[in-house]
């Protein structure tokens, strides 16, 4: 019963919910949603309604949880969740010709099975070929639409390292802006700052802690009945964080199912 309630808390984010639906129904020019969210707010609550609601579309998540995911690492998982080599004729025929020299790696279809290429290609050189895979794998994707809408989610941005932050609020975005069938959702306790002209194609939420009024409306949804007293204690005890409000929620419930002796 408590992991039920922990997954199932989604109150006060039906603007960052309309949001996300209208970006993937092509509604608008915005496409791109920086979701910046305090530890417990539920975001990843929400990436996971943002999730289900695409499961009709071409979708990649990636956790940049890791601080030693690569950029060629990223790069390859949207190669293998968006139909693989096959699908990136021009980003596999680029991966071969400047990464295969390098002697150090195993190519399999479109994966790098070697991680050497990290320790062998450094410094500007590194710079220059990770430039020239991402124009390569937007080129494929201008090329060879997904579909009506893809998505991408970017989770947990604050952990990525520097070199992943800089390319990914950077290179990548400047290229997928023009793409405004991908919509890409960053979302992270930090998210990239928007440059001059970004809230042409992008849009940026904050989740906030709850208000009372949602706080009953949760409890409603788990047919959890308390008086206007303890909900009011509820929230005071919470701070309206949605986490911490699930968390207790479980309690509660939890106790009310032991048989009484």
């Amino acid at each position: 019963m408590a992991d039920t309630i922990l997954k199932d808390v989604h109150v006060d984010r039906e603007n960052e919910l309309k949001l996300f639906r209208s970006m993937v129904g092509g509604d608008g020019d915005s496409h791109i949603l920086l979701i910046q969210a305090e530890s417990g707010m539920g975001k990843t609550s929400l990436l996971g309604e943002f999730w289900r609601a695409s499961r009709s579309s071409p979708r990649s998540h990636i956790n940049l949880k890791r601080t030693t995911y690569s950029v060629e690492e990223i790069l390859t998982q949207l190669v293998d969740d968006f139909g693989g080599s096959a699908a990136f004729p021009t980003y596999s025929r680029r991966l071969e010709q400047d990464f295969a020299r390098a002697g150090d790696l195993t190519i399999s279809g479109s994966r790098l099975r070697d991680v050497s290429v990290h320790q062998t290609v450094a410094g500007p050189d590194r710079e220059l070929r990770q430039g020239v895979l991402t124009d390569a794998l937007l080129q494929d994707l201008r090329d060879q639409p997904l579909g009506d809408a893809a998505v991408v989610i970017f989770d947990t941005y604050e952990e990525a390292g520097q070199e992943v932050k800089d390319w990914l609020s950077g290179r990548f975005l400047r290229l997928a802006r023009t793409l405004r069938w991908l919509v890409i959702v960053i979302a992270g306790q930090r998210v990239p700052e928007p440059e001059l002209g970004w809230d042409e194609w992008s849009l940026r939420q904050t989740l906030r802690p709850l208000d009372p009024e949602h706080v009953s409306e949760y409890l409603d949804r788990v047919e959890l009945r308390l008086t206007p007293e303890q909900i009011l204690v509820l929230y005071e005890a919470t701070e309206g964080r949605p986490f911490d409000l699930a968390t207790a929620v479980a309690r509660i419930v939890a106790r009310r199912m032991l048989p009484h002796e």
